[in-house]
């Protein structure tokens, strides 16, 4: 069984203070509650983190699933992968 979990992730850029967003993908042999996912998404609404630190974030979270965002930076798209596959 593969499961894909894709939704929104909003951050605050830690450098300029805008908001940064990002679209999330989460892929796993195992059930993820959208819940859990949502919920971790509402944890970096306010905070200041680098796309780095969150996908690295997300795939401690998920341990067995494997972790993509994608994000604009000063017009520079930047895809994070992290996960079993990625380490």
């Amino acid at each position: 069984m593969l499961c894909r979990y894709e939704f929104q992730l909003t951050a605050v850029c830690p450098v300029d203070e805008s908001a940064d967003h990002y679209a999330v993908t989460v892929s796993s042999s195992r059930e993820i509650r959208v819940e859990r996912l949502l919920e971790f998404a509402l944890t970096f609404r306010q905070a200041a983190a680098t796309q780095e630190v969150i996908t690295a974030r997300l795939a401690a979270e998920f341990p067995s699933a494997t972790v993509e965002t994608v994000g604009y930076h000063s017009n520079v798209r930047t895809t994070v992968s992290a996960g079993p596959s990625n380490e």
